[in-house]
């Protein structure tokens, strides 16, 4: 690999941390909407490791959802101590990425589990990850307030 164009980050681990599944409607249909309902990222180990967390709920405002599916993974991303000469660092490391690596593994678990309910077998689509994080974001960061626009003041006399 072209050493100039490698960001010096790798992925060392994916680990399934939770998952909950219940209140399957048997026979309904299985609409869903993968939403993300938490994410956190921490550096640890001198700023060698990177450890990214990411819940994901199946049925994110869906009305009477045919089951509750909620899973959560961890990602763990390292880089080499020589931190100098890396071409990106945990700062440029942008949130949709890692949910982007783990998109594959929650879609490989959630056709692998509805296979075993008795429900059709769930086959999530090509995700956009940007879009996915901006909805996030959008429902769990403050909302600033919305400045009431003044009337001019006209000097007197």
């Amino acid at each position: 690999m072209d050493k100039t164009k490698s960001p010096g980050i790798s992925i060392k681990s994916v680990h399934l941390l939770e998952c909950s599944v219940g209140d399957v409607k048997q026979g309904a249909d299985l609409n869903f909407s993968l939403g993300i309902t938490n994410f956190s990222k921490a550096i640890v180990s001198d700023g060698k490791v990177l450890v990214v967390t990411v819940s994901f709920d199946l049925m994110q405002g869906i009305e009477n959802p045919p089951c509750k599916f909620q899973c959560t993974f961890v990602a763990t991303y390292t880089r080499p101590a020589d931190t100098e000469n890396q071409n990106m660092n945990w700062d440029e490391f942008k949130d949709h990425v890692a949910v982007a690596h783990l998109v594959p593994y929650v879609r490989e678990f959630v056709s692998n589990m509805t296979t075993r309910l008795p429900l059709s077998v769930l086959m999530i689509p090509p995700v956009n990850t940007h879009k996915l994080m901006l909805e996030y974001n959008q429902l769990t960061l403050p909302k600033s307030p919305i400045a009431t626009p003044v009337a001019p003041v006209t000097p007197t006399a």
